[in-house]
C-alpha cells in the first residue's frame, strides 16, 4: 500500500515511477490516496486498487505570512497525523498489506506490518527569526520518522546532491537509504520541433499560484517571446488565447515533458518534485519559489549556488532581465540517478521481515 501526501501534487507525482516499478516487479500495489492526487493517480493506473485517504488540509493566506500561518496550524497538523494513524489503521485490518510506504504521511504506519517513509526533508528550513527553533523542529519530524522501519531519501547521499542541508546532516539515529531522484520523466531522446520559446509552468497552493500567473501574463504578454502558460489546475487540457500567450490548464506527463525538452527557456518554481524532473533530462530553468515557503526558497537559493539552475524572487521577478541573464548562463549538471536496485531491495527485504 502506497499512501502519497495530498498537499498538492508534488508526492503523488514522484510516486508514479514507484509504483509502475513495483507493478512491473509483480508486486499487487494499492494506492492510499485522495482529492486531485487520486485523480492524477487513477488516470496513470486505472487497473490499480484506490482507497481513500485524507488528510488534514493546511489553510493559506494572502496577508498572514506563510511560516506565521503554519505555526498557528500545528495543533491541527499533529491531530491531522493522529487521525490518519487512526484511518490507517481501519484500511490495513480491512485490505492486509504487507508493507506500506508512506509519502511524507507521517500517522502511515501500523504497528507489525513493515514501513517505508519517503522524505527529504530530515531538516526542514525555518524563517532566520525562527533559525533557534530549527534543531527542535527537526527532532521532533525524526520522533515520527522513527516510527517506520525505513526512511527513504530521493536524493544521493554525496556532497554533490539536490537537496543540500534538507536531507543531510546528522542521521546516525535515522535508518535511511539514499535513493537517488526519482522522475516520472522518462527522458526521450527526441528530436522535436521548436514551438515556444518560453514555456511557464506553475504549481503549488492558493493563493501564491494565481499572483504568479498574473504577473507571468502580463510581464510575457509584453515581450514578443513565442509562450505558453501551463496552469497547474485540474482541468482542461485544451489550449486558448490569453492575449499573445498560449496558456492551458494541464497537461499529462509525456507532453508535459515533450513541452520542457523543446522549450529553450523555462519558467517554473522550485518545489522539489519539479527540480527532479528537471534534472532527470538535464534541463536548467528559472526558478521562482513561492514566496515565504522557507523550503523551496532554499532550494532555488542552493541550486543556484552549485550552478545547476538561476533563481529570482516572485516580488522582483522582471522576466525580459531573467531571460537574458538565463540565455547567457551555462548549468554544471551532474549525474543523478533513480537507484532502482536499492529501491527493490528494500522493499524485498521488509517483506521478507513479514513473512
Amino acid at each position: 500500500m502506497i499512501c502519497p501526501l495530498d498537499w498538492g501534487l508534488g508526492h503523488a507525482v514522484r510516486d508514479i515511477p514507484l509504483i509502475r516499478l513495483l507493478i512491473q516487479n509483480h508486486y499487487q500495489v494499492i494506492i492510499a490516496a485522495d482529492g486531485l492526487p487520486a485523480e492524477l493517480l487513477k488516470k496513470e493506473f486505472p487497473d490499480v486498487l484506490f482507497v481513500k485517504y485524507s488528510s488534514k488540509r493546511l489553510n493559506y493566506s494572502k496577508i498572514v505570512p506563510f511560516e506565521i500561518k503554519m505555526a498557528m496550524q500545528i495543533p491541527k497538523i499533529l491531530y491531522g497525523i493522529y487521525q490518519e494513524h487512526q484511518i490507517i489503521k481501519k484500511i490495513a485490518k480491512k485490505y492486509q498489506p504487507d508493507l506500506i510506504i508512506s509519502d511524507n504521511r507521517y500517522g502511515a504506519y501500523i504497528q507489525g506490518i513493515p514501513s517505508v517513509f519517503i522524505t527529504h526533508q530530515l531538516y526542514p528550513k525555518l524563517p532566520k527569526y525562527l533559525s533557534i527553533l530549527q534543531n527542535f523542529v527537526a527532532s521532533i519530524l525524526h520522533h515520527f520518522i522513527k516510527t517506520f522501519d525505513l526512511c527513504m531519501i530521493p536524493d544521493v547521499e554525496s556532497t554533490q546532491n539536490l537537496s543540500g542541508t534538507l536531507s543531510h546532516g546528522h542521521t546516525e539515529q535515522l535508518n535511511i537509504r539514499y535513493i537517488g531522484p526519482i522522475s516520472r520523466f522518462e527522458n526521450h531522446n527526441k528530436q522535436i520541433n521548436e514551438q515556444y520559446e518560453i514555456a511557464a509552468i506553475l504549481s503549488g497552493p492558493e493563493p501564491q499560484r494565481s499572483i504568479l500567473e498574473q504577473i507571468l501574463l502580463k510581464q510575457l504578454n509584453e515581450t514578443n517571446f513565442r509562450t505558453i502558460v501551463v496552469g497547474g489546475k485540474h482541468g482542461d487540457s485544451r489550449i486558448k488565447k490569453i492575449g499573445k500567450i498560449d496558456y492551458v490548464e494541464q497537461l499529462c506527463a509525456l507532453k508535459l515533458e515533450q513541452l520542457i525538452l523543446k522549450t529553450p527557456i523555462i519558467i517554473t518554481r522550485s518545489g522539489y518534485t519539479s527540480v527532479m524532473d528537471l534534472i532527470k533530462i538535464k534541463k536548467s530553468a528559472i526558478l521562482i519559489p513561492t514566496p515565504r515557503q522557507t523550503e523551496q526558497e532554499y532550494l532555488a537559493e542552493y541550486l543556484s549556488e552549485v550552478g545547476y539552475f538561476v533563481s529570482y524572487r516572485q516580488k522582483s521577478i522582471n522576466i525580459s532581465l531573467a531571460v537574458e541573464n538565463f540565455l547567457n548562463f551555462k548549468p554544471k549538471f551532474a549525474n543523478f540517478t533513480f537507484r532502482q536496485e536499492i529501491f527493490l531491495y528494500e522493499i524485498e527485504r521488509l517483506l521478507a521481515i513479514n513473512n
